[in-house]
């Protein structure tokens, strides 16, 4: 929902099992679109390595994040942000301890049992995090981000959530969409950008909901993009990798009031999908789920070499759904059972899946990565 003026939810009271019972269903629905993504996420599981990742929250926060599977300790400082944990002194600012290993593969962060983290070396972080006392939230992170203006143009495809307004990270009023856009190097440390908002921006024949344009600088410290908004002077983030498939991953991190508001959106060069990914996609997935008021679900599930997809759920219960891949246009899956909802797959192995509101008007966003 990248535009000027963001869609407003209306939002209904939903009871906690209300809650669980409904991401446990969308996230076999997501891990059904997986059959056909990119596949692999960087070398190797969570052991034995160190890696430092510059991630996004979803509710606006940039933070840099380590992690040493050698040690099993983690770390992670805020650097910008919404609600003011970039300040030393704040309780949102930072966190470090141990890690424990998961039976599903995951890690959780000491001190925080509300939270789970997978990454891989040279590749993804994915996961949540809680800071402070805003509920747990989706957790992107990149290593070794681009940091010339050559290398990130290019053209792309998002999924993402945007909040009006500022929430203490509750994430409630917000929207989840979809869109496309192209970045264009002007000089080495500088871009410009175009945004088309439910379109593909690479169709002549293409219907915007909206549009929108900017510009964009280099943070050479942390090798992050600030970009600007046309007609706004208010800063937003955006980092990105090439996986080692070669496709362009990226994050962008909003806070624009009157714009593109606050939130997240995960991008990913736009490239078709293959019958041939199927294969590389076979094995776990970890796949967390945005919950507007409440902590972030998350759950691992299984592709089989039968295209199959299995989750244990408490309940027992299991739910179906059917992808199709490269609609509305080329990288992005739509769903049967879900015309608004959007699935996007993005480089080695990392998924995203967004829609307007979900079956209790909430915004839906989803990200997730494979494990093996």
């Amino acid at each position: 929902m990248m535009s000027n003026t963001l869609h407003r939810l209306n939002q209904r009271p939903t009871k906690g099992t209300e809650v669980k019972t409904e991401i446990k269903s969308i996230l076999v629905t997501c891990a059904t679109a997986l059959l056909v993504a990119c596949g692999g996420g960087g070398g190797g599981g969570l052991t034995g390595f160190t890696q430092n990742y510059l991630a996004s929250a979803s509710q606006g926060e940039v933070i840099t994040y380590s992690v040493n599977t050698t040690l099993m300790t983690y770390e992670y400082k805020v650097i910008k942000s919404q609600y003011g944990c970039e300040v030393p002194t704040s309780n949102c600012h930072s966190g470090s301890g141990t890690l424990t290993r998961n039976s599903d593969g995951t890690y959780t962060p000491s001190g925080s049992a509300d939270t789970k983290i997978f990454a891989l070396q040279n590749g993804l972080l994915v996961g949540t995090i809680k800071l402070g006392t805003m509920p747990a939230t989706p957790l992107i992170g990149i290593p070794n981000p681009i940091d010339t203006a050559e290398k990130l143009a290019g053209t792309y495809n998002y999924n993402s959530v945007q909040c009006p307004t500022k929430s203490n990270g509750m994430m409630t009023g917000c929207a989840g969409g979809h869109g496309s856009l192209t970045i264009s190097a002007v000089s080495s440390t500088t871009i410009s950008y175009n945004i088309c908002v439910s379109a593909d921006i690479e169709n002549p024949n293409r219907v915007c909901s909206s549009t929108s344009t900017g510009t964009g600088t280099l943070d050479p410290v942390y090798k992050k993009w600030k970009f600007y908004r046309t007609g706004s002077t208010q800063e937003n983030y955006a980092v990105a990798f090439i996986s080692k498939s070669n496709q362009k991953v990226a994050f962008l991190d909003f806070n624009d009031l009157g714009g593109y508001g606050y939130g997240q959106a995960a991008l990913s060069e736009k490239v078709a999908a293959v019958p041939a990914d199927l294969q590389k996609n076979l094995g776990k997935w970890f796949m967390v789920s945005l919950v507007p008021g409440a902590n972030s679900g998350n759950a691992v599930v299984t592709v089989g070499s039968d295209g199959g997809v299995t989750t244990v759920q408490p309940d027992g219960s299991v739910s179906t759904n059917t992808a199709i891949p490269n609609t509305p246009w080329n990288g992005f899956f739509s769903f049967t059972n879900e015309p608004n909802t959007r699935g996007l797959m993005a480089g080695d192995g990392l998924f995203s899946m967004s829609s307007p509101n979900d079956l209790s008007g909430r915004a839906k966003y989803f990200i997730g990565m494979k494990m093996d």
